[in-house]
């Protein structure tokens, strides 16, 4: 059974939390995370958002639409799904 619409729409709610750490510059060596279509966030802040969640839900928004995964097909997919194939993917 896959995690479900609802489940998804939370997801995508608690990555709009992301758009409000946006930077423009970082320190040299700084961990970073691109999202939406060419923003930049922090590994701290992204970390401090997504710690707030169980912790899978940060690797089902990194693969919906990610070009190979849709938002319908990681919605369809059970947790153990999404976690094995983001451990396939690092």
């Amino acid at each position: 059974m896959g995690i479900g619409t609802d489940t998804m729409n939370a997801i995508n709610k608690a990555a709009q939390e992301l758009n409000g750490c946006v930077q423009e510059k970082f320190e040299p060596y700084e961990g970073v995370y691109r999202i939406n279509d060419g923003d930049y966030v922090s590994e701290k802040n992204w970390k401090k958002v997504w710690n707030q969640y169980p912790s899978w839900w940060s690797d089902a928004w990194m693969l919906a639409g990610n070009g190979t995964y849709s938002e319908t097909d990681v919605t369809d997919m059970s947790i153990e799904e999404i976690l094995s194939i983001r451990n396939l993917q690092h």
